[in-house]
């Protein structure tokens, strides 16, 4: 009787890796007299110079990359073995060079070290240079590591890197991107030992430079080092911006939100006004620049609460600036959306829906802000500390931002307004009536505008927060003005149909006795 095998099966297996498989699919003989020992060489430099090294380690893994140099210098290997033998020293001075500890306790090493890495940037390139500017560069290579090795060990003293900076500028225009982003990409590490030399090369980067990777990895450089000298930072980010090369389709998105993050800091944190005045700027287009603002709104959440909990001046003033930049970019981008909601159908044009999307999301990310910043979520979660810890510091947020947060309840959108009442259950300890005010502001206003009350969890939020006042503050309501406000909530949520609303209303009589 034949098998009946099935139409379909599946069937594992498991073998070790040819770790020389690419060489031999180029007809390379990997067996051969002059590429094996080669072979062989390369893969013990490679186990060599890995995981935890203290400076025995180190010691022990240049002297194998020292022998794996002197072989490749003189070998008789194929062309392509030479290759990856250089291309392994490379990745293994890279490797030593991140050492850094073990290196100061072996000057020596260093000194050979350093030598080494100034071998493999003399090395001839085959490639020329990128043909596409917005192309990604590889990863890698003999002059990429050799570079990132270079700045490594440039930030051990003043002295290597003198010794180093020569081979690192004859690298800074390589018409080949890789090398040039290996540079951005580890320019700081110049910040201590060679300031002066680490500004000329990004300037030089920033003057010249097309490609859009190496751009993102500009602007990284600049975030990082805008505290240290904001001055310089914002001359270049403008030189940046007039060159027109920060908007370039690749990659588009993580340059514009760098972009933002560093005029955020530059005036926030240092008050420079022309990085405001470019904020103010996109602000005229602000669905041009969604991806420029949702940066703008991650970066001053921190400083939205800063100092509360000690005194600094300093501090108080990056507060209040992180506080009216949310401020204004929720009122500009509130008013653009209103205006939209007003104007009569027939009159919109095609891109109007899209634009309002940009425009609510842009506010809802400035709004969700105060929400994540003041410290609520880790209150509701109970996994960490909040940082408006008191009631004393929670009234304290809650008056400096009185007119921002009631202009979210008017203009907000659904998931806008539940992260808005959410905040005021969180704060309601530090003033019960102002809170309660808020709450039924953005339920009727803002909320009822956008459909809030057809949402479910809407409708359960809304019912635990006013569960929450008549069972803690019951005496709020003996006013007719917020008992009628009460009521009038209910109803929209009874209305929609949503049966805790009902029940809560039909209860109200006599849990208001």
């Amino acid at each position: 009787r034949p098998n009946n095998e099935r139409a379909f099966q599946i069937r594992t297996s498991s073998g070790s890796v040819d770790k020389h498989w690419w060489l031999r699919d180029q007809d390379v003989d990997v067996a051969a007299p002059p590429n094996a020992p080669l072979l062989a060489l390369i893969d013990d430099v490679d186990t060599g110079a890995s995981g935890d090294m203290d400076a025995d380690n180190v010691n022990e893994a240049y002297e194998k990359l020292s022998r794996l140099i002197e072989t490749l210098e003189k070998s008789a290997a194929h062309p392509l073995v030479i290759d990856q033998g250089w291309q392994q020293a490379a990745r293994t001075a890279e490797s030593l060079s991140r050492r850094t500890e073990a290196l100061r306790q072996l000057p020596e090493t260093t000194r050979r070290l350093v030598a080494v890495t100034k071998r493999l940037l003399a090395l001839p390139v085959k490639k020329e240079r990128d043909v596409d500017n917005d192309a990604t560069p590889s990863v890698g290579g003999v002059e990429a590591d050799a570079l990132e090795a270079a700045l490594n060990l440039a930030f051990l003293d003043p002295t290597t890197a003198d010794q180093l900076l020569p081979d690192i500028r004859s690298h800074v225009v390589a018409p080949r991107a890789a090398a040039r982003l290996a540079i951005m990409s580890r320019l700081n590490q110049l910040s201590e030992t060679a300031p002066d030399h680490m500004w000329e090369i990004a300037e030089t980067v920033a003057a010249e430079e097309q490609n859009s990777e190496v751009l993102r990895f500009v602007l990284s450089f600049l975030n990082q080092l805008v505290h240290v000298d904001p001055e310089r930072v914002e001359g270049m980010v403008l030189y940046l911006l007039r060159r027109g090369v920060l908007a370039s389709p690749k990659a588009k998105r993580e340059i514009e939100g760098a972009t933002g993050n560093v005029l955020a800091l530059l005036w926030v944190s240092h008050e420079r006004a022309s990085a405001r005045a470019i904020i103010d700027e996109w602000l005229e287009r602000p669905e041009e620049h969604k991806e420029e603002f949702g940066q703008i709104a991650f970066c001053i959440r921190s400083g939205l609460v800063l100092g509360y909990d000690h005194e600094d001046v300093k501090d108080d003033l990056i507060r209040r600036r992180c506080q009216e930049l949310a401020a204004h970019v929720i009122e500009v981008t509130a008013s653009m959306l209103d205006a939209y909601l007003e104007t009569p159908p027939d009159e919109i044009g095609p891109d109007g829906p899209d634009r309002a999307g940009a425009l609510a999301q842009i506010m809802d990310r400035m709004s969700d802000q105060f929400y994540f910043a003041s410290g609520a979520t880790a209150e509701r979660h109970r996994n960490e500390s909040a940082t408006l810890s008191t009631p004393a510091l929670r009234l304290r947020f809650l008056k400096e931002n009185h007119t921002t947060l009631w202009r979210i309840g008017t203009s907000g959108t659904p998931h806008t307004i539940y992260h808005l009442i959410e905040l005021m259950d969180f704060l309601s300890d530090a003033d019960p009536p102002t809170v309660f005010d808020h709450v039924a502001h953005a339920l009727l206003v803002g909320g009822r505008r956008h459909g809030f009350h057809f949402e479910s969890l809407g409708a359960n939020r809304f019912v635990k927060v006013i569960g929450r006042f008549l069972a803690d503050y019951r005496s709020l309501f003996n006013e007719p003005k917020r008992r009628s406000q009460l009521i009038e909530c209910l109803n929209v949520f009874a209305q929609a149909g949503w049966p805790a609303a009902r029940r809560l209303l039909f209860q109200l009589p006599e849990l208001l006795r």
